[in-house]
């Protein structure tokens, strides 16, 4: 069973001292409770991850994170605009989703704190640098919740992993 954050307030707002809060409601689902989810520590994470989880630290927004390349110059923060590569994996180690391989697509841009991301992954690129790399693990309600897209591969309530390249930030 996970834990409600401490930012959670109830009230389908996510929010960090006022700096772009990202609604959860749609991630979460009509009627459901963020403590049907699995904890961090209950979820079985496939040894092709690499995932050792004392070697991720908690966010205040729920999200887990692990910087794997230190990148440079300002940290990212909301409002940016953000370029970034990434590869999207389940707990069981399928990847579902990658903008590096196969077939290399242009890097994905978005706006940190807009509600353009699932709010894990708009949380999880916080405080990254230009060519920083981070492994970010984002619980279900913080991901797709009960309803992942459409004829994707994300079955309902999944923890993702997500490997993200910062390209680059645009502002």
């Amino acid at each position: 069973i996970i834990h409600r954050p401490a930012f959670f307030d109830g009230g389908g707002e996510v929010s960090q001292g006022g700096d772009g809060g990202v609604p959860i409601d749609a991630a979460i689902g009509d009627g459901l409770a963020i403590d049907q989810f699995l904890a961090f520590d209950e979820v079985q994470w496939a040894s092709s991850l690499g995932i050792s989880p004392s070697a991720f630290t908690e966010l205040p927004a729920g999200v887990w994170i692990r910087d794997d390349q230190e990148g440079s110059g300002n940290p990212v923060g909301a409002g940016a605009l953000v370029r970034t590569h990434y590869r999207g994996f389940l707990s069981d180690g399928h990847r579902f989703d990658s903008s590096l391989d196969p077939s290399p697509r242009d890097p994905l841009q978005f706006t940190v704190g807009q509600g353009q991301m699932i709010a894990g992954f708009d949380w999880g690129v916080r405080g990254m640098r230009p060519g920083g790399v981070r492994t970010i693990l984002i619980p279900p309600f913080l991901g797709y919740g009960a309803r992942p897209p459409s004829g994707s591969t994300i079955h309902p309530n999944a923890w993702l992993v997500f490997e993200v390249h910062l390209v680059e930030q645009v502002n």
